[in-house]
């Protein structure tokens, strides 16, 4: 992969990933993006979200917990002034020197949403509600029949 990247993420992994902050408001919230390289070009598609924690415990030993159960998983596929425009989400990959950047930082990479149409849906997914349906590593640990993977939550 060359050193400029483009990141596309899929509809259902961008609308998770909202949803999960959307239910937890008031905290920082974290989770994994999972993707592939698309055949010989410089993308990265991103293909599912799973969404970790919302709490301020410290987090490595459910974190090492979560990333191993994650390994053993199989998906599927794999301005107006005075406003805060702050991301809404942080992309963070490994460079060579194992290090994290941020994406974007240097202006030689973008993060884009693949479908267009995502905000109409998670707008109405949010005025539904249904940021109340996801579940994060956390609320599994917490009662461990939930399913923090979230296979049902488009269904």
């Amino acid at each position: 992969m060359g050193i400029e990247s483009t990141y596309e993420i899929h509809q259902n992994a961008y609308i998770k990933l909202i949803l999960h902050a959307s239910k937890h408001k008031t905290s920082a919230v974290n989770g994994v993006l999972l993707g592939r390289i698309s055949g010989d070009s410089a993308v990265v598609e991103i293909v599912e979200s799973v969404p970790l924690f919302h709490s301020q415990i410290g987090v490595l030993p459910p974190l090492e917990i979560a990333l191993i159960m994650l390994d053993n998983k199989k998906f599927e596929t794999l301005s107006k002034e005075g406003i805060d425009r702050s991301p809404v989400m942080q992309l963070y990959t490994k460079d060579a020197s194992r290090s994290w950047k941020l994406v974007g930082s240097d202006g030689s990479s973008c993060l884009k949403i693949e479908q267009p149409s995502a905000n109409v849906i998670l707008l109405d997914y949010i005025s539904s509600g249904k940021w109340n349906d996801i579940i994060d590593f956390d609320d599994h640990l917490d009662d461990i029949s939930k399913d923090w993977v979230n296979t049902d939550l488009f269904n």
